[in-house]
């Protein structure tokens, strides 16, 4: 099993590209049998899969702006000489196409970009309900894929969603984020030719947790509780919570509003769980499980922009 990398992104396409990188010099070592490297993604892929931890597809949540090539931040490529494209999409697509050539992968990984698909997914990047939104049907489309977080470009909104509708959903094994000062580089600073290996991990490579904290499974039980119908008791919403092991303390306000012994939904949760409710229906309507029905229904509402698949790139 490959991974799905899923990441915001702004106007400097390094965002997207130096973890990537990263990722690549990594695999190399991994060919090339440095064990630190080989540790590193021990945990990714099927137990006798060949080079674990390869990137399968890249999703990107970006303005349309972005994906059309109306803003476009300066670049660095010190390593494989890339120049800046018509678009954003365009420049990191030429960027894995050289680096994959730089490092001599060949066939070893999938085609010429070093990935089976490469997409764009148009978000309002200021609207946090849009960004939420987009990113959890996704996250429900790829489940059962092998599912990593990049937390370094796009918005606060775009970043919020990523891990909190993989906290609902369960299904991200991995968040990261990389520290560089330029953010016109292409590539890590700390990369200076294309023999070089990488201490395992980067020095500047973070990753936290996943955030599975049951969220999913809380707002379930609490819609079955019936609790945007009518008030209920306290104490059906006490056991609840205490389930999770929270106190409902932590609720009080715009999420339960308490009248004696009754709690009704307050502002907030009643928000919280109609907007669910209406992205799970739509999950269902559209039949949205797997990659294959994920895309279709993402380009019947033109919000998905392919630049590779399957390998190869997309003619335009």
């Amino acid at each position: 099993m490959s991974v799905f990398h899923l990441s915001g992104l702004g106007l400097n396409p390094g965002a997207v590209t130096v973890p990537l990188t990263y990722i690549y010099f990594l695999l190399k070592q991994c060919r090339e049998g440095d064990k630190k490297a080989i540790e590193f993604f021990k945990y990714s892929g099927e137990e006798n899969e060949t080079l674990k931890g390869k990137p399968e597809a890249l999703i990107i949540f970006t303005s349309k702006e972005v994906i059309e090539g109306k803003v476009h931040n300066e670049i660095i490529d010190k390593l494989f000489n890339t120049r800046k494209q018509k678009s954003i999409p365009y420049t990191i697509m030429r960027y894995f196409q050289n680096l994959i050539k730089g490092l001599d992968f060949k066939n070893s990984l999938f085609g010429e970009f070093g990935m089976k698909y490469l997409c764009f997914v148009e978000v309002d990047i200021n609207n946090f309900e849009d960004c939420y939104r987009k990113i959890y049907l996704t996250l429900k489309g790829i489940k059962g894929k092998e599912i990593e977080c990049n937390l370094i470009g796009g918005t606060n909104q775009i970043n919020l969603s990523l891990m909190l509708a993989g906290s609902i959903t369960g299904v991200v094994a991995k968040y990261y984020y990389v520290f560089e000062k330029d953010n016109k580089l292409l590539h890590s600073g700390l990369i200076e030719n294309k023999k070089q290996r990488m201490p395992v991990p980067p020095k500047n490579w973070y990753e936290i947790p996943p955030l599975f904290l049951s969220y999913g499974e809380l707002i379930e039980e609490l819609k079955n509780i019936g609790i945007l119908e009518k008030p209920v008791n306290v104490n059906q919403i006490k056991k609840t919570l205490e389930k999770f092991g929270l106190g409902i303390e932590k609720f009080f306000g715009r999420w339960i509003v308490i009248d004696g012994e009754k709690a009704k939904a307050g502002q907030l949760l009643r928000r919280v769980l109609n907007f669910h409710k209406n992205i799970e229906e739509e999950t269902k309507k559209e039949e949205i499980v797997n990659f294959s029905k994920w895309k279709n229904y993402f380009k019947s509402k033109n919000w998905l922009y392919t630049f590779i698949e399957k390998g190869k790139e997309c003619k335009k």
